[in-house]
């Protein structure tokens, strides 16, 4: 179509063919952001069996790297009553903790994982729960030794009993006790998802 042509379209139809024209392009893609990473470590918690009873062995938290296959006692918590775990905390309401009857003085931290965790609502113990004496005095002559600890809130984890908490939610600790969320105020209904669909 030559300009002359152009000038002899009403006003309507150009507007038209204008907006067909606009709407058939395609529109530039917008570059998307990946999602910032959380720094992955491999460094986990120890504990001392019972407080001020480690100083020899560096105190009563120790960092340590589960990557070197360190070896450690295992000492066990849970909200689990049924269990039947000892209630020792000093202050803490409603967790129970155990050394295990097996005496497991030396495991790598995922071994202790998986042997708390082989208790119905069992982890590993939090660092504020095993310096509350919450397993302490369980058995086994482990006040003096350093036990594997877990994980605290919004740290990386591959199961439960890696967790403060005892919650592991797509790799990420869950919060002890998490606050209930604020109610959602929308959601798309299918009118809503029909328009974007259709919206190019």
């Amino acid at each position: 179509m030559n300009p002359v042509q152009w000038i002899l379209i009403p006003y309507s139809t150009f507007f038209s063919r204008l907006i067909t024209c606009l709407l058939l392009q395609s529109p530039t893609p917008i570059p998307s952001q990946s999602p910032t990473e959380p720094p992955v470590t491999t460094d986990r918690m120890l504990y001392c069996g019972a407080p001020n009873k480690c100083t020899e062995l560096g105190g009563d938290e120790v960092v340590a790297d589960m990557i070197m296959n360190d070896q450690h006692v295992v000492r066990c918590c849970t909200e689990n009553t049924a269990l039947n775990w000892s209630d020792k905390c000093l202050t803490i309401q409603g967790v129970y903790g155990t050394t295990p009857n097996e005496c497991y003085m030396k495991k790598t931290f995922n071994e202790a994982m998986q042997i708390c965790s082989s208790y119905d609502g069992g982890r590993l113990c939090s660092g504020e729960e095993m310096k509350d004496k919450c397993a302490s005095g369980t058995g086994c002559g482990a006040n003096t030794k350093l036990a594997w600890g877990c994980t605290s809130f919004q740290g990386s984890c591959k199961a439960d009993a890696e967790c403060c908490s005892g919650q592991c939610n797509q790799g990420e600790c869950s919060e002890v006790n998490p606050q209930p969320s604020e109610p959602t105020t929308w959601s798309p209904t299918t009118a809503d998802t029909a328009q974007v669909s259709y919206v190019r």
